[in-house]
């Protein structure tokens, strides 16, 4: 073998390991980026999700909140643009806007709670596509005090035709 030859043969080993060297980074980076994005998957799936909802097991309304995340929610508030029509009750809100859990919001709410509160009796009479609408905005904190809001919006037309016994017979 000449020393050309060799050379040729050195260049090309040192080509190729160049180009493994460079494969290999490549792969190292990759499988980094999939870590911190497994890492952040994980970090959000423990953060706090609260909810807040409307039950309807007899002619008063049950105002359920809950934290379905796996930490607890910090300075729970809500903000309730509520147009829907409801009976003037003397032990009840007149509105869920005027609710007191909607009013004061919650402190703390643990990890898997869920707390039931004394609603209202919607006036399914005066329930039109119009007024049937009620948005909701929830701000929580976790325990870092880093904030979260959700927005969604609640059509009370879903239940003005729904049995009271829906909430009490257990999902199969």
């Amino acid at each position: 073998m000449t020393t050309g030859e060799l050379t040729t043969i050195l260049s090309w080993l040192s080509l190729g390991t160049g180009v493994a060297a460079i494969i290999n980074a490549y792969a190292a980076l990759q499988s980094q980026k999939f870590a911190r994005k497994t890492v952040r998957e994980m970090q959000e799936a423990r953060e706090p999700s609260v909810y807040l909802e409307i039950e309807l097991p007899s002619q008063h309304s049950t105002i359920v909140v809950g934290n379905y995340g796996l930490s607890p929610a910090l300075n729970v508030q809500f903000e309730v643009d509520d147009k829907a029509p409801w009976h003037p009750m003397l032990v009840a809100p007149k509105s869920l806007s005027q609710s007191d859990v909607v009013r004061n919001g919650i402190s703390f709410l643990g990890p898997g709670r869920t707390l039931r509160y004394i609603g209202g009796n919607m006036d399914w009479q005066k329930l039109t596509a119009e007024n049937a609408v009620i948005f909701i905005t929830i701000t929580f904190e976790n325990e870092a005090k880093k904030k979260f809001t959700k927005r969604y919006e609640l059509n009370m037309l879903f239940a003005k035709s729904l049995r009271f016994d829906t909430y009490s017979r257990p999902v199969p």
